[in-house]
């Protein structure tokens, strides 16, 4: 993200959230917009990262640990929409945001989901 970019004035704090994972904490209204951007963005830069017939193809072709040849799709981003009420524990949004990622992990390619739970 480019210091001074419309997308940083979205955004309030993104914390390491281990490994590959981060976490983006900012206004509800924010959210969807933030994810569209960030879909968006990261789609236009990791297509340069391959070749035009890995893109065109959808996959690269490279051999696995066991060296053996194989189709591997090309990266991708998955995003998370929690929402967070006060008197959610830390566990219940951990539980929530693991099951919106598999979510989104579940449909190809670039793409982000939202859990749809309200306060109780």
């Amino acid at each position: 993200m480019r210091a001074g970019s419309p997308l940083e004035a979205q955004i309030s704090v993104v914390v390491g959230g281990g490994g590959d994972d981060f976490i983006i904490i900012t206004e509800t209204k924010k959210a969807q917009r933030i994810c569209q951007s960030i879909v968006r963005c990261f789609a236009r830069l990791a297509k340069k990262f391959y070749t035009v017939d890995d893109n065109k193809r959808g996959y690269i072709l490279a051999k696995n640990r066991d060296g053996v040849k194989k189709k591997f799709a090309l990266v991708s981003v998955s995003l998370a929409i929690v929402d967070c009420f006060e008197n959610m524990t830390l566990n219940q949004i951990s539980q929530l945001a693991a099951g919106t990622k598999k979510l989104a992990k579940s449909k190809p390619g670039n793409s982000f989901a939202q859990n749809r739970r309200t306060q109780t």
